[in-house]
């Protein structure tokens, strides 16, 4: 009776609880299916289609997409859709399956690519969750091997492999407009073996490479930001979305080896990640690697192997895409830290140890203001048809940041101008700046000193570079210290501390 009682209690507090969504049938999930290949500009057709207690079987299911100057296709033999009694459909697909990429440059020959699919156990198990459509995947392996690789009537003598593991994730499909996609999932690993020979020289190559610990994020509304046909379209039409991907311990080996030629580079990454974001207004992303480390070996070196690192390689872009009258923002960021070279690589041409090895650096940072004159996504714009005249303008331009570390010497600076579009007269077609920069440069009469005891830098070479520095840098405070500042004035001139180095006009 208690027993009874605990149940019943149960079940009417299950009741009262707020309703998440309603069951979902297999021929909504196909529905749905459809109408997502729809949005991304796809084509899927299948040959057969059968119901029966729940369960919709799909046969014979083919689909393709356009692609800039080429097409994807593929078939799937079969695809089985379940209904579960908790409301949701588990998805089935055949193990393997087969795909054709052909593309068509502009230019040079026709390149086909054959390839098989395979993914075992892959399973996806939609629901209905309320606001939106929510599918959940996973694919303990999933390959991609091509099986023929054509570049016009010629077979090319490729191999390559391509693997995933343990790829586990959910995407959601909003019900509401406009439709709103939502992605997260993880990889165990990535990693990709490859071969060939090159028939006219007869060089053999081989190479690898692995990528572990992946996750990747993104939402994206107005289209999906994967498999779409045609972006520039899609853009118009309001796709806008943003993503990122992270990824732990990375390696890539190149070996290649004709005659008694050989070349082979092995590069590894404790780590990294990717942002990005596109709108019909801009694209931006960043891109940041981890302890990058380089190793090169070839015969046509004089040294047995070059070795270099980074603790860190940033870039980041910002870049306005739509045709615009008002000035739009930009960025573009480069940050290289701590780049060392290995012992052999400075041995070359300081064996007595002369400069200082210590880790070089390169920050450059700049933004600015800018608008584009023309449709550059425009897939019908004829290069020939376009006005003369620059594509864009510029009207702003700060130099954020400045970093430059080299063989004990230091360059940082910054600065800000703007340019008058009007004015292309001044300065030769360029649009007259106006603005100024400040620059401060400490070690470099040290580094000049031993690069003239190096032999590298004559002395007479020396005594010249000094003189010329005399009138763009003056002393600062501190040891071996200039400073320069550069005026760009209205009138076109163009001074440092000072002194003229172009005048107005």
């Amino acid at each position: 009776m208690t027993r009874s009682l605990h149940v019943t209690a149960s079940v009417l507090a299950l009741s009262l609880l707020p309703v998440q969504g309603w069951a979902l049938t297999a021929q909504e999930t196909w529905e749905n299916w459809q109408q997502q290949a729809e949005a991304s500009g796809q084509t899927m057709t299948v040959e057969g289609e059968t119901e029966a207690g729940g369960v919709l079987t799909l046969t014979g299911m083919a689909f393709s997409s356009e692609m800039q100057d080429g097409t994807l296709s593929g078939r799937l033999e079969q695809v089985v859709m379940t209904e579960n009694s908790d409301g949701t459909v588990t998805m089935t697909f055949s193990p393997d399956y087969d795909m054709t990429m052909a593309m068509t440059p502009e230019f040079g020959e026709t390149v086909t690519v054959a390839m098989k699919v395979s993914q075992p156990d892959a399973t996806v198990i939609a629901s209905d969750a309320g606001e939106a459509v929510s599918y959940v995947f996973t694919a303990p392996t999933l390959t991609v091997e091509p099986t023929e690789i054509k570049v016009g009537d010629e077979v090319a003598p490729f191999e390559m492999t391509f693997s995933l593991t343990n790829t586990a994730g959910q995407y959601s499909i909003s019900k509401a407009t406009p439709v709103e996609l939502v992605s997260n999932f993880t990889i165990s690993a990535l990693s990709m073996d490859m071969k060939g020979e090159d028939p006219d020289t007869n060089a053999n190559f081989t190479g690898g490479g692995e990528m572990k610990d992946i996750t990747f994020i993104s939402t994206s509304t107005n289209g999906s930001l994967f498999g779409t046909s045609d972006l520039p379209t899609m853009l118009k039409n309001g796709l806008a979305g943003t993503g990122k991907m992270t990824y732990g311990p990375s390696t890539i080996s190149i070996d290649v080896a004709e005659a008694a030629q050989t070349f082979n580079m092995d590069l590894t990454s404790e780590g990294g990640s990717a942002d990005f974001a596109i709108n019909p207004d801009e694209i931006s992303y960043e891109v940041i690697y981890d302890v990058l480390k380089v190793a090169l070996q070839s015969s046509d070196i004089p040294i047995p192997q070059v070795d270099a690192s980074w603790n860190s390689l940033t870039t980041n872009v910002v870049m306005p895409i739509a045709e615009s009258e008002e000035p739009q923002p930009f960025r573009v960021k480069i940050d290289m830290d701590q780049l060392t070279l290995g012992d052999p690589v400075w041995n070359m041409f300081d064996p007595a140890t002369v400069l200082p090895r210590t880790p070089a650096k390169l920050l450059i940072d700049l933004t600015g203001q800018g608008n584009w004159l023309m449709d550059i996504l425009d897939p019908s714009l004829d290069p020939s048809a376009v006005p003369a005249g620059p594509p864009g303008e510029l009207h702003a331009l700060d130099l954020d940041a400045l970093q430059v570390n080299v063989a004990g010497a230091e360059l940082t600076g910054g600065g800000s101008f703007t340019f008058d579009n009007e004015d292309l007269q001044t300065f030769d077609g360029m649009p007259r700046p106006e603005g100024s920069a400040n620059f401060t440069l400490v070690g470099a009469n040290a580094l000049l000193d031993k690069l003239v005891q190096m032999g590298l830098v004559p002395q007479d070479q020396a005594l010249g570079v000094r003189m010329m520095s005399g009138m763009a840098f003056r002393p600062g405070e501190g040891e071996d210290t200039l400073l320069s500042e550069i005026v760009v004035a209205p009138n076109g001139e163009v001074t440092a501390n000072g002194n003229i180095l172009m005048p107005g006009k």
